[in-house]
């Protein structure tokens, strides 16, 4: 994340989209690190991946993001 918003970088990056792995130690650790859920539920996620547990098994990621032009306010840097 320092990468894309360094002075440096050009590459015009924004958002940081991670398919992360449903592990509550891994969700927690990406949500410290200031990522959020993209949907609130399972089930919301589900349907927009538009996810048949029946057919396609359990759903073992959910899509998280982050914003990073808030890491170029200095006010909200950790």
């Amino acid at each position: 994340m320092q990468w894309f918003t360094s002075e440096d970088n050009k590459s015009g990056c924004r958002h940081l989209i991670v398919d992360a792995y449903d592990e509550p130690h891994l969700l927690e650790f990406y949500k410290q690190n200031g990522l959020n859920l993209f949907f609130s539920s399972l089930e919301q996620e589900m349907e927009y991946r538009n996810w048949n547990p029946d057919k396609d098994g359990k759903l073992e990621t959910r899509l998280m993001f982050r914003d990073m032009i808030l890491l170029k306010r200095q006010s909200i840097r950790k």
